[in-house]
């Protein structure tokens, strides 16, 4: 699994993510963000 931190997401949703104790993805949010920055690039 990745940390949030390696997706690249703003630092104000790292924030909130953060003081709700989330720090880590799951598969497949790993993969739905992979798939969301190639349709961005």
């Amino acid at each position: 699994m990745k940390t949030f931190n390696e997706l690249n997401i703003e630092a104000n949703v790292l924030e909130a993510l953060a003081k709700m104790g989330f720090e880590t993805t799951t598969p497949i949010q790993a993969q739905a963000f992979q798939q969301h920055w190639k349709e961005r690039t």
